[in-house]
């Protein structure tokens, strides 16, 4: 699914607005955010890996980590139950603001994929 996702344009049904993905994960976001939370994409890396993960405060990491990114976004979910799944991270066209939400509520209907 995520190959199939990055990139693409969608409209949302009711609001009109455009949006552009251009991240996708799979973790158990309701778990640290609830619907209209403001939260953080964040990056960083140590000498063993780089890590992404959507929380709402600076993950703890190792004392050798480097953060690399932070940007701010919007959790949006219908369900708030605590589960894993694919979380669809996606960018206004028009005011540049960032969302994210469960790929299941994504796919749900509420957006229409647009053509390129």
């Amino acid at each position: 699914m995520e190959q199939e996702l990055l990139g693409t344009r969608w409209r949302h049904k009711k609001r009109g607005t455009s949006y552009r993905v251009f991240y996708m994960s799979i973790e158990d976001l309701a778990s640290r955010c609830k619907d209209g939370d403001t939260a953080f994409l964040w990056m960083w890396s140590d000498p063993r890996n780089t890590y992404v993960l959507i929380a709402p405060h600076k993950p703890q990491a190792s004392i050798e980590a480097t953060f690399t990114m932070m940007l701010p976004l919007t959790i949006q979910m219908s369900d708030d139950t605590s589960r894993y799944g694919t979380i669809v991270v996606y960018q206004d066209e028009n005011d540049g603001s960032i969302w994210a939400r469960y790929a299941d509520e994504f796919l749900d209907g509420r957006f229409e994929r647009l053509s390129e």
